[in-house]
């Protein structure tokens, strides 16, 4: 569907995600409204937080048109896309909200709910009122990624071997970006083996950061994801890998998102197996994956180009975190 001017923006919740990790005068894009200010097709026409005050500091930081109402009024003026950035557990209540004046697009931050019933049940609920629904998993939008997690999905890798990840600051809250993108690769996946898991609560006690292995079966055979969960307050990290018998990804932090794709060469000498080479390296420094996310967003508006996340492409991995928030935590 093309639009005829440019399309309107609401955003609630006005915090780092929103525009905190950005400057007006910076290189980086790496905020939602930096980056709608950086898309001519989208407009930002009206800004709200549960802080008045927060809302009168970012519309003069940023210079911004946009009206300053509460987060509800914001709703009322059903906007084209709405960006639902607030405290994690407001999420749900938000979208629910939205839908009784419904956007054309929620773009909502992970995670949707605080569990997979919830997050289905939001997912059912955005369909059936006709408005698309995006998490944010930035990752997803870097170039290549989305290519390589559905030839991974269906087959061109070869079996899977592994998958593992380091990361900090909460299951439910950091964990998910890792457990999405191994999530959209393996599929839906029974888990068939868990051991204890010992805990940080480095974000929040209702999320803590979880380190524990599980085994999903794919095709008859045991594939381990294990969690590495880091003290958030004495190391920040994300550092994720998926191997496959013909092709690996990494994807980890380094002054900026960096991904690596690689793929199965011949085998050294004196062994039978191959080994994974690098193919392709992406640096995003200065960022510009949020304004990738955005880019996106009107392309799909405007021109009916598809969406590289969908919520509903998100649940497999959603079921991953599920499975880790089920494991016991360790006595010791």
């Amino acid at each position: 569907m093309t639009s005829a001017g440019p399309l309107s923006v609401g955003i609630i919740g006005l915090g780092r995600i929103a525009e905190g990790y950005d400057s007006p005068t910076g290189p980086g894009i790496a905020t939602h409204i930096k980056a709608c200010l950086n898309e001519p097709r989208l407009n930002i026409a009206w800004i709200a937080d549960v802080d008045p005050a927060r809302s009168v500091t970012v519309q003069a930081r940023w210079g911004l048109s946009a009206e300053r109402l509460t987060p509800k009024t914001l709703i009322e003026r059903r906007p084209d896309v709405l960006c639902i950035a607030s405290p994690d557990d407001t999420h749900p209540a938000w979208i629910e909200t939205a839908l009784k004046i419904p956007p054309r697009l929620i773009l909502c931050e992970k995670p949707l709910g605080s569990n997979l019933a919830t997050a289905q049940r939001l997912i059912d609920a955005c369909a059936a009122a006709g408005v698309a629904l995006v998490v944010n998993f930035p990752r997803r939008w870097l170039p290549g990624i989305s290519d390589w997690l559905a030839k991974a999905r269906g087959g061109g890798f070869g079996p899977p071997i592994a998958a593992r990840l380091i990361y900090c600051r909460g299951l439910r809250h950091n964990a998910c970006h890792g457990l999405d993108l191994i999530g959209a690769a393996l599929g839906p996946r029974p888990v068939v083996g868990t051991g204890s898991a010992w805990w940080v609560e480095d974000f929040s006690v209702a999320d803590p950061t979880v380190s524990a292995t599980i085994s999903v079966n794919v095709d008859g055979s045991a594939v381990p994801i294990t969690l590495t969960g880091v003290d958030g307050r004495r190391l920040n990290i994300f550092d994720a890998d998926i191997l496959y018998a013909g092709g690996g990804l990494r994807i980890w932090n380094d002054q900026g998102i960096r991904a690596q794709i690689s793929v199965a060469g011949a085998p050294p000498a004196g062994h039978e197996a191959t080994e994974l080479h690098g193919e392709r390296s992406f640096h995003d420094r200065p960022a510009r994956y949020m304004l990738a996310v955005w880019q996106n967003i009107a392309d799909h508006l405007c021109d009916d180009q598809p969406l590289l996340c969908r919520a509903e492409d998100t649940i497999d991995g959603m079921r991953l975190v599920e499975a880790f928030a089920r494991i016991p935590k360790n006595a010791l």
